[in-house]
């Protein structure tokens, strides 16, 4: 578990590593790729489907960006026990449909035992939640977070025989339905809040594209949202990279301000 530069947690754990959603804006691919070229020891297979569970090693991805389970990395939360934000597989998707049910039980009992912490995570496929909280919702701690990112051309995706969507009014219509649920808008691509409602939404994030031929938010775009989510009265977290003329960083209630 590290600390991290990101600015709404103090911490990023990585139980499960990798994704198969091949996302053009995932940063993680990218840290993973370059990290892969560097390994001297070049032999290692990556494993069958694409899924692996390992006890231990010193690599931090040694199948690539395949997913990854690293079971010796279960018990980090406890070692740190001044209450902490934690970004849960911020280098996954944890809730992508070729993860697992049992590896996404074994990280959620790692939170139990480490509950002084307030847990957040971030999928693309947020429908997963419904899995473990259909009804009774998520623990007090467990921030559930779906990313958000309206490219102009997308309507849906096919991932391994179902489907994905990440159009911010497909988004806010699954997650307005749970306890402690949290849009991000990163990277913003085009005016999210034409056709989205963020009514029973608990918290936002908004942050611009990074990376190579990234291309600043159009300012109209970040203060629709804004706007919205002052009537809505929702918390929300403008990300530095967004370059803001004013500062807006707001947690909701309950979760600790970062350390």
């Amino acid at each position: 578990m590290n600390r991290t530069k990101i600015e709404w947690a103090d911490y990023t754990w990585n139980p499960v590593t990798g994704c198969l959603h091949g996302c053009e804006y995932y940063y993680a691919r990218r840290i993973a790729e370059r990290f892969a070229e560097r390994l001297e020891d070049s032999s290692i297979a990556i494993p069958d489907k694409g899924l692996a569970d390992i006890a231990d090693t010193n690599i931090p991805y040694p199948y690539e960006f395949a997913p990854t389970f690293h079971l010796y990395r279960l018990n980090e939360p406890q070692k740190v026990t001044k209450p902490s934000k934690i970004f849960v597989c911020s280098m996954a998707d944890l809730f992508g449909e070729w993860v697992p049910n049992e590896w996404i039980d074994e990280v959620f009992k790692a939170c139990e035992l480490a509950p002084q912490h307030q847990y957040l995570f971030l999928t693309k496929n947020p429908t997963k939640y419904y899995n473990w909280f259909p009804s009774v919702g998520s623990p007090q701690n467990f921030w559930l977070g779906a990313s958000a990112v309206n490219k102009p051309d997308e309507k849906v995706t096919e991932v391994d025989g179902g489907f994905l969507t990440t159009t911010a009014h497909c988004i806010a219509d699954t997650m307005r339905f749970f306890k402690n649920s949290f849009i991000s808008f990163e990277p913003l691509l085009n005016d999210v809040m034409q056709d989205c409602d963020l009514d029973g939404i608990d918290w936002v994030i908004v942050g611009a594209q990074t990376g190579p031929g990234a291309k600043p938010p159009k300012p109209e775009w970040v203060q629709n949202i804004i706007d919205q989510c002052k009537v809505a009265e929702i918390p929300i977290f403008l990300k530095d990279n967004l370059k803001w003329p004013e500062k807006i960083q707001e947690y909701p209630e309950g979760m600790q301000v970062k350390l």
